[in-house]
């Protein structure tokens, strides 16, 4: 039997919205904090309605994650859009990504590591998020932002490393969520930039003070 037409809308728009506020509160209280009930109860559906369309929160976390993902690489590309060369580009990005972190709890993150499947899908994306931060790190070097004589390859994994070891260190517990990305983020883009980098840095963080970056 086909089914009609105004379901398959419906159904499509609903998982929208389970998407959108599993996000949400999945952020805001931690993964494991929230339960089915919960994103059901907040859309004013029935927990049977939540599990016609996910079997499980694991399941939902993957497609949250997925969305996530598509997210921001769409917002890169419009910050890309509105840059001038490739270090406003990464600066914006920089801004982004901290002003998105202020309103995630950092049990977020913690709870992450207790899903085998999501972790495997995050690993897979890793690799094609390395392969870009190359060719990224290729074109700063070309723009003369970037300095030639860096191991970039080296700097993606120390990249890779560190947020590990602030899951095995427990360190979100220990520092806020913006003070750690600033402190490890800000310092190697300042330690690749060649004198051009570094001058187009300090006019960037001047303007930063004086006016939104976006």
């Amino acid at each position: 039997m086909q089914e009609n037409p105004k379901w398959t809308d419906y159904r499509g728009s609903l998982k929208d919205r389970i998407v959108e506020k599993a996000f949400q509160l999945f952020t805001q209280q931690g993964i494991r904090a929230v339960k089915m009930d919960d994103i059901a109860h907040s859309l004013s559906i029935s927990k049977r309605t939540l599990y016609e369309i996910y079997d499980n929160k694991e399941a939902l976390l993957i497609e949250v994650m997925q969305k996530s993902q598509c997210d921001r690489e769409k917002a890169v590309k419009i910050l890309a859009g509105r840059s001038r060369n490739v270090m406003e580009i990464i600066l914006r990005v920089f801004y982004l990504r901290i002003e998105q972190m202020k309103d995630t709890n950092p049990q977020f993150f913690i709870d992450l590591e207790k899903y085998p499947s999501v972790l495997t899908m995050l690993r897979s994306n890793h690799e094609k998020t390395r392969d870009d931060f190359l060719r990224f790190m290729a074109r700063g070097v070309r723009e003369g932002y970037f300095r030639s004589d860096v191991d970039y390859e080296l700097v993606a994994f120390m990249f890779t490393s560190f947020y590990e070891q602030v899951k095995i260190e427990y360190l979100l517990e220990k520092y806020s969520l913006q003070s750690l990305f600033y402190n490890h983020v800000f310092i190697i883009v300042r330690g690749i930039c060649t004198q051009k980098g570094i001058d187009f840095l300090k006019e960037f963080m001047w303007r930063e003070s004086e006016e939104p970056v976006f």
